[in-house]
C-alpha cells in the first residue's frame, strides 16, 4: 500500500498542475466512488486550487470548492499521461484538464477509492497527527504510548494516532529506533520514545527524499518508479543479514501483518 512517502511524492510531482481547469471527469467504474455529494459533471470548467495530501490520502481542491479526494488502497496509481497514451486495464477514473492531459485513477484489487465532496475536511476527520507537522513531539508520543496496552507496529498502523505510516515505514521505524515491533507501547522507556521520534522524522523524511517504495504497484504523478526499496533494512528481508550487526532478519505476524526485524538490533 502507498504511505506517506508514496503519497508526498505523487502531491510534490502534481502541484504544478494547480491554476489549471478541469473539463471533464469520466468515472468509467462507479463502483470506486466512496462519496458523491455532487455528479462528476459538476467539476467541469472548475480550476484547481491546490493539490494536498493528508495521511494517505490525495485531496484535489477547486476554487468553487468541490474536491476530490484520492485514497488509492493496496495497489492504486494516480498520475498524468498524456490523452492520447493507451488507458490502462482497471483505469476507473480520468480528470481531463484544459492543457490535454490526463489525471488517471488506476486501481486492479479497488480497495482504494473517490470523494467526491464539498467538505475534503469530513473525510480525513478522524485522522490522527500528521508525523512530519510540528505536533508530533517526543511529548505527544510519550502520551500517545502511556496509555496503550498495544503492541508498538500497531500503535505506528493505527491512522488515528498518526496518520501516513504503514507496513513498509514501520518496520524500518522500528529498526532505527532498536525497538523490536511486538514491544508493548507503555513499556519503552523516555530515551526509546526519543529515538523513536527521532527515526519516524528520518525514516519518512528518507522514503521522500528517494521518491518512495516500488515494488510492483506503486509510481508517483508521473508514472514514474521510486528508489527507496534500495535502502531497506529490513522490510521484506527475512533471512537476509541485517545491515548493521550481520545477523539474520525474523519475521513474525503482528495483528495480522508481518513484522521484520533484527533481533540483535531491536529490543
Amino acid at each position: 500500500m502507498p504511505e506517506l512517502p508514496e503519497i508526498e511524492t505523487i502531491i510534490r510531482s502534481l502541484k504544478p498542475l494547480a491554476g489549471l481547469r478541469i473539463e471533464h471527469l469520466e468515472v468509467i467504474n462507479p463502483v470506486v466512488l466512496r462519496c458523491q455529494e455532487f455528479p462528476p459533471e459538476d467539476v467541469k470548467g472548475k480550476t484547481i486550487v491546490d493539490i494536498t495530501r493528508r495521511g494517505k490520502f490525495i485531496v484535489i481542491e477547486t476554487r468553487e470548492g468541490l474536491a476530490l479526494v484520492v485514497h488509492l488502497g493496496m495497489s492504486g496509481r494516480f498520475y498524468l499521461a498524456n490523452s492520447r497514451t493507451p488507458r490502462a486495464k482497471h483505469t476507473h477514473a480520468v480528470l481531463l484538464l484544459q492543457n490535454g492531459q490526463e489525471l488517471r485513477y488506476h486501481d486492479p484489487r479497488r480497495f482504494g477509492g473517490l470523494w467526491l465532496t464539498r467538505d475534503s475536511c469530513r473525510v480525513v476527520s478522524r485522522l490522527g497527527i500528521e508525523p512530519l507537522d510540528s505536533g508530533l513531539t517526543v511529548e505527544y508520543l510519550s502520551e500517545m504510548l502511556g496509555r496503550r496496552k498495544t503492541a508498538i507496529k500497531n500503535l505506528l498502523l493505527n491512522q488515528k494516532v498518526i496518520a501516513g505510516i504503514g507496513n513498509i515505514y514501520a518496520d524500518e521505524i522500528l529498526h532505527r529506533a532498536g525497538i523490536k515491533p511486538d514491544r508493548l507501547a507503555n513499556s519503552l522507556s523516555p530515551a526509546e520514545i526519543n529515538s523513536l521520534h527521532q527515526a519516524i522524522v528520518h525514516t519518512l523524511e528518507l522514503g521522500i527524499a528517494h521518491r518512495g517504495t516500488t515494488f510492483r504497484d506503486y509510481r508517483d504523478g508521473l508514472n514514474l518508479p521510486g528508489g527507496f526499496q534500495n535502502l531497506l533494512q529490513v522490510y521484506g528481508r527475512e533471512g537476509h543479514p541485517c545491515p548493521t550487526c550481520g545477523q539474520p532478519i525474523s519475521r513474525i505476524v503482528i495483528g495480522g501483518r508481518s513484522s521484520h526485524y533484527c533481533p540483535c538490533c531491536q529490543q
